[in-house]
């Protein structure tokens, strides 16, 4: 019974081995169209990462000059702010002084 089993196992695999040969010999020209195609595809894929790059590239000079102007912006918004304490205070000063003018004159 073991024997019958090999020597089935046996031919299958020895007819598997020409039919393979026999099938790979045919394909052969499909296997080259394939593997054109797989060629023209990778190339396309190439060209739109090539693209993207190129969009990224654009998008990150955009960003650091809008990274810059923010940065900008903010000095000088730190520098208005400045400003604008100062003139609180001064206003601040000036209504003490009305008011002192105020009390003098109702005295």
């Amino acid at each position: 019974m073991k024997n019958k089993k090999s020597l089935i196992t046996l031919v299958t695999i020895t007819l598997f081995a020409f039919w393979g040969t026999y099938a790979a010999a045919d394909t052969l020209e499909d296997l080259h169209k394939i593997e054109r195609r797989i060629h023209k595809t990778g190339q396309k894929s190439q060209m739109k990462i090539n693209n993207m790059f190129e969009q990224v590239q654009v998008l990150k000079a955009e960003n650091r000059g809008v990274l810059d102007e923010v940065e900008e912006l903010s000095f000088q918004n730190g520098g208005l702010e400045g400003v604008l304490k100062r003139q609180l205070k001064e206003i601040d000063s000036l209504d003490k002084q009305i008011q002192q003018f105020k009390n003098t004159q109702s005295n």
